[in-house]
């Protein structure tokens, strides 16, 4: 069995993380981009509202391309390897965020405009609907048992190194005056993204497979099937437990990002800058808290951390609307440092390790990827559309803070029936292995 040295551990975190910021660079950079621009430029209407719909159903057509991307790239991952298929990931995410930047608007290129950013964005959604997750996992199977709640939490750091970079570029470009920026300023920071695919390729090619990846290769029975229909063979009820816990994660990440910014601009008629300077001192303050998560939920284990934070977000949904109407930065800041910084990070941060220990190896890149992935669609991808229907509807925020409470004391459930697996080891038993994962 081989050991992974401390400088393969270093280079896993560093491809995850790179990884993961493009990821989040794309994600953020669209849902920042359908609260402000891709409305009025792709689906242009004399109602304002209905425009801002149609490019909330954008988004969220990515979301739901993430749990094909997941079953296609979970069944790779677990068939030929996590390196060769994060490498695959990258690259679809890449080519298709570029692809946005070039796009015509529904004014020059008719009907194909919005059509080919709907395409555009399924294939972001393919690629990113198993890039994260074999990132985390990848991170996991190399790391120590008594250090894997840190490690895994590490490349998730790209998150919010990817959501401030394009944060920092979107708000940059925002100050073009009006008509230049919605002429060709939006585009800029989706062609950036190609500087950190070529950045993400090089680190991503230059990795080794895992130990505990080849290790259950090499144990791995005639008989013995992998990906998503094992999955379901083997462990239906870890699946239906990881799909619960990861509804938390997709409220705290896309209630504030996606949806808290077309509130404050849609409704509070509040600057885009607020938004996106907040968003960028959160992450700032994520880069330290999430790993942070990690490191608690080595001492304590990830199912404490994960359901502190996924009650104190329950906690939280009224409050933060409250803050936000006070239309003050400061209370902005203050709604968001509490639900996006304190509660995401303590549920994303245990999140990371949580769900690679619940799968055996054969059907783990599945399971992480796909449980992940159908959550978001069901919830990520709905939350931002459904959140402006019903304030546009009933003029108040309650209802969906209601939605939010419901949703984060689901994750608690689902967190609570999974397994604890803080110490223990992720090598594979072949003779548990093969009894499971074999038809």
């Amino acid at each position: 069995m081989r050991t992974a040295s401390t400088r393969e551990r270093n280079r896993a975190l560093v491809a995850g993380t790179i990884g993961a910021a493009l990821e989040w660079y794309d994600f953020t950079l669209y849902g920042i981009a359908s609260a402000i621009v891709l409305g009025p430029v792709f689906f242009p209407s004399e109602n304002p509202v209905f425009s801002l719909l149609s490019s909330f159903a954008s988004f969220g057509v990515g979301f739901f391309a993430r749990p094909f991307g997941g079953i296609i790239f979970g069944n790779l991952g677990d068939k030929i390897g996590r390196r060769l298929t994060l490498v695959l990931t990258l690259t679809l995410m890449s080519v298709s965020t570029f692809g946005i930047g070039c796009l015509p608007s529904f004014a020059r290129g008719g009907i194909w405009a919005p059509a080919l950013l709907v395409l555009f964005r399924i294939m972001q959604g393919l690629g990113s609907g198993s890039d994260i997750a074999g990132a985390t996992l990848l991170a996991s199977e190399y790391a120590p048992n008594h250090r894997r709640g840190l490690m895994a939490a590490i490349p998730l750091t790209g998150n919010p190194l990817g959501a401030i970079l394009a944060s920092a570029v979107f708000g940059l470009c925002t100050m073009l005056p009006r008509n230049e920026f919605m002429t060709w300023g939006w585009r800029i920071p989706f062609l950036l993204s190609a500087f950190l695919f070529v950045i993400g390729l090089y680190v991503r090619l230059g990795i080794q497979e895992s130990p505990v990846f080849e290790k259950a290769k090499q144990q791995r029975h005639t008989e013995t099937r992998t990906g998503f229909l094992a999955l379901l063979r083997c462990c239906p009820d870890t699946f239906f437990k990881a799909l619960m816990l990861n509804v938390g994660p997709n409220v705290t990440s896309y209630l504030p990002t996606a949806y808290g910014l077309a509130y404050m601009t849609q409704t509070l008629h509040l600057s885009p800058t607020v938004g996106t300077n907040t968003l960028a001192i959160c992450n700032v303050c994520i880069l330290v808290v999430q790993p942070l998560a990690g490191h608690i939920a080595d001492k304590v284990g990830r199912r404490k951390v994960f359901i502190s934070g996924a009650l104190l977000a329950a906690a939280l949904a009224f409050p933060f609307f409250s803050l936000l109407k006070t239309g003050k930065p400061s209370m902005i800041l203050l709604g968001f440092i509490l639900l996006f910084v304190l509660a995401g990070s303590a549920v994303l941060g245990s999140q990371a390790s949580l769900l690679p220990e619940q799968f055996p190896t054969e059907v783990r890149y599945s399971g992480v990827a796909v449980s992940r992935e159908f959550a978001s669609a069901l919830v990520g991808g709905t939350l931002p559309f459904i959140a402006t229907a019903v304030v546009t509807a009933t003029g108040s925020s309650w209802a969906v803070s209601l939605l939010c409470v419901a949703l984060m004391l689901i994750a608690a459930v689902g967190a609570f029936l999974c397994k604890e697996g803080k110490g223990k080891s992720l090598f594979p038993n072949v003779s548990s292995v093969t009894n499971r994962v074999s038809v």
